[in-house]
């Protein structure tokens, strides 16, 4: 596979399922950049390897303390 990162070294949004998204942070380590952002490539939008599953939780869950008194 033929990999064309093309990261940007701003703060912004960084698509974590891009297939190139790895090599994008290798560039960055390599660099030492303490931000950066997908805006430049043209993989931005790629959702290919997005789960099926939701990655958010939308129920709760009940907290209670318990006393250590007896």
């Amino acid at each position: 596979m033929d990999m064309k990162t093309n990261p940007s070294p701003k703060r912004g949004k960084r698509n974590i399922f891009c297939p190139y998204y790895s090599g994008c942070l290798d560039t960055v380590i390599r660099k030492r950049w303490s931000h950066w952002n997908c805006a430049k490539c043209e993989q931005r939008a790629n959702r290919e390897a997005e789960p099926e599953i939701p990655l958010n939780v939308n129920y709760t869950i009940a907290y209670y303390e318990l006393s250590t008194k007896a």
